[in-house]
C-alpha cells in the first residue's frame, strides 16, 4: 500500500510554520482508502492543506500572511491531535498540486537523499575580516571555481530528487565572490526554492562600492536588487554588542555596518535574521537581543536572533583554547550529519560533503567528476557515511594520535570533523592507488588535516 511524503515546497511551509508556542504534543493524522495512506504529524498536514487552498508558493507575498493564519488555526484547536480520518477529495487535491508525492512513509529509516533539505554553496574562502572565533582554519588557495552549467544542473537535480527546498550562499564572506551570483539567485527562485545567504554585513555603511560585478550607491541599492528578485533570507552574523563583536572580528566600525545593513535589508523588504556564536568574551546575549529589538525591529525570537555553539577549530582552537576538555560517550555515536544530512555544502570548487569544515576532500563526491544525482544516490556508499551510520566511532580514534591532536574537545564536532576529513582523504587515496596506504602516508593526512582544522601542528606539512 502506498504512501506519500510532502513535496520541497510542503516540507518548508510545514517548518517555517511549526512553532512550540501552537504545538505541544505529537499526534498523527491519517488519510485512508482502498489504495493509499499517508502519515504525517498534525502541524505538517495542517500548513499543506493551507497551501493548497490558497495555491501559494513560500516565496510569495503570501506567505507571511499564511503563517498568521496558520497559527491562529492551530492556536485555537482547529487542528486536532489523534488519529482521524480526512476529506478524500482535499488530499486528492493536495496531490494534484504537487504538494504530496508517492514515498517513505513517517517512521521508517530515511534515506539520507529524503533527509536532505538545503543545499549551501560556499562560494570563496576569502573573507575581509579574521574573526578569533572562526572555525574555517587555515584555507588552501582557491583553484579553479566550478562552472555555472555545472552549478545550474547540480541544483536542478536536488531540486527534482526533492533533495533542496532551500538554497543558501556562504563563505568566506560572499559578497567577496568576484563573478555574478545575482544570476544564481535568480534561478534558485525559478526552481521555487527558498533563497538566501550568510553576510557580515562591512557593505552596509558604504558608498559607492561593487558586488558580483555591479555598482552600488548605498546599501538600499543592494538590497533593493536582491528583493526584486525574491523575498529571500539574509543572515547576518553578529557576534555580541559593538565593543564586543569589533574586538572579535579585529575591524573597529564593523558592529556599525552590519547594523546599518541589517536596517537596509529590512527596508528592502528581505527576512532578516542573526546568528551569534556563543564564544566565551560573550557577556550577555540577552543584551545584544535587547539592541537588535529596540534598534532595528527584530524580534526576540530564535528564527530572527540565533544563538550557535562554538566549534573550536580553525581560529577558535588557537584563540579560545579548552582548559576542561569535555569527552562524553555520546560523542563516539558519530555524528547524525554524515549519514542522514539534513544539508548539502557545495564547495567553491564543487567538491560536496554535509560540512563546511570536514567538506575539504568532499566526503560525498565532487561536481567536476560526477553528476548530482550520482553523488546523491552513492552516498551510503562513502566513507563518512560508513564512518558514522555505524554508531561507534571507537574503533578509528586510533587515526587521532594524542601527538597530531591533542585531547581538547569542549564539543563532539572537534572529534568528528577532523576524523571524518582523515577517513574520507585515506579512502581516497586507496581508491586512486588501487592499495593500501603505508603507515607514513597516513601520517602524512593526519598533519595536513591538524594543520588545515588548526587543532594540530601550525605549520603545513606539505608547504
Amino acid at each position: 500500500m502506498p504512501a506519500y511524503r510532502l513535496t520541497n515546497v510542503g516540507q518548508h511551509i510545514a517548518q517555517r510554520l511549526w512553532d512550540p508556542q501552537y504545538i505541544k504534543k505529537q499526534g498523527t493524522v491519517k488519510v485512508v482508502n482502498s489504495n493509499s495512506v499517508f502519515i504525517i504529524s498534525p502541524r505538517t498536514f495542517a500548513a499543506s492543506t493551507l497551501a493548497s487552498q490558497l495555491k501559494i508558493q513560500y516565496t510569495s507575498p503570501e506567505f507571511l500572511a499564511a503563517m498568521d493564519i496558520m497559527k491562529e488555526a492551530l492556536f485555537s484547536g482547529a487542528i486536532n491531535d489523534g488519529s482521524e480520518e480526512l476529506n478524500l477529495g482535499l488530499f486528492n487535491q493536495m496531490l494534484e498540486s504537487g504538494l504530496f508525492v508517492e514515498g517513505t512513509r513517517l517512521g521508517e529509516e530515511p534515506n539520507p537523499i529524503e533527509s536532505i533539505r538545503v543545499i549551501n554553496f560556499q562560494v570563496t574562502l576569502n573573507c575581509n575580516l579574521s574573526c578569533l572565533h572562526c572555525s574555517r582554519g587555515n584555507a588552501s588557495t582557491e583553484h579553479e571555481p566550478i562552472a555555472r552549467d555545472v552549478l545550474a544542473d547540480a541544483l536542478e537535480q536536488a531540486y527534482l530528487s526533492n533533495a533542496m527546498c532551500s538554497f543558501a550562499v556562504n563563505g568566506g564572506e560572499p559578497t567577496l565572490f568576484k563573478g555574478d551570483l545575482f544570476w544564481l539567485f535568480k534561478f534558485a527562485a525559478t526552481l521555487g526554492v527558498v533563497t538566501q545567504f550568510v553576510t557580515n554585513g562591512w557593505w552596509g555603511d558604504k558608498q559607492d562600492f561593487t558586488i558580483w560585478g555591479h555598482k552600488f550607491k548605498n546599501a538600499g541599492e543592494f538590497t533593493d536588487k536582491l528583493r526584486a528578485i525574491a523575498p529571500m533570507f539574509v543572515h547576518f552574523s553578529l557576534d555580541g554588542t559593538e565593543a564586543i563583536h569589533d574586538h572579535l572580528r579585529q575591524k573597529p566600525g564593523s558592529f556599525n555596518s552590519a547594523i546599518a545593513g541589517i536596517k537596509a535589508a529590512r527596508e528592502s523588504g528581505l527576512i532578516v535574521n542573526t546568528n551569534t556564536v556563543k564564544h566565551p568574551d560573550l557577556e550577555s546575549f540577552e543584551d545584544l537581543m535587547n539592541y537588535l529589538e529596540a534598534n532595528c525591529g527584530l524580534n526576540p525570537d530564535p528564527r530572527e536572533m540565533n544563538l550557535s555553539a562554538m566549534v573550536r577549530t580553525g581560529q577558535a582552537a588557537n584563540n579560545f583554547p579548552v582548559t576542561d576538555p569535555i569527552y562524553e560517550e555520546e560523542y563516539l555515536d558519530g555524528c547524525k550529519g554524515f549519514y542522514s544530512p539534513t544539508n548539502l555544502v557545495i564547495g567553491y570548487d564543487g567538491k560536496l560533503g554535509s560540512c563546511g569544515v570536514a567538506s575539504t576532500y568532499g566526503e560525498f563526491g565532487d561536481l567536476k567528476i560526477q553528476t548530482m544525482t550520482e553523488i546523491l544516490n552513492g552516498i551510503q556508499e562513502t566513507a563518512a557515511y560508513q564512518l558514522h551510520v555505524g554508531k561507534d566511532l571507537k574503533p578509528h580514534l586510533h587515526l587521532l594520535p594524542e601527538d597530531i591532536f591533542p585531547i581538547r574537545y569542549s564539543n563532539p564536532c572537534e572529534m568528528w570533523i577532523p576524523l571524518t576529513m582523515i577517513v574520507t582523504k585515506i579512502d581516497q587515496e586507496e581508491k586512486r592507488l588501487g592499495r593500501k596506504l603505508f603507515p607514513q602516508e597516513i601520517r602524512a593526512i593526519q598533519e595536513y588535516v591538524g594543520w588545515r582544522t588548526m587543532l594540530g601542528k601550525s605549520e603545513n606539512p606539505f608547504s
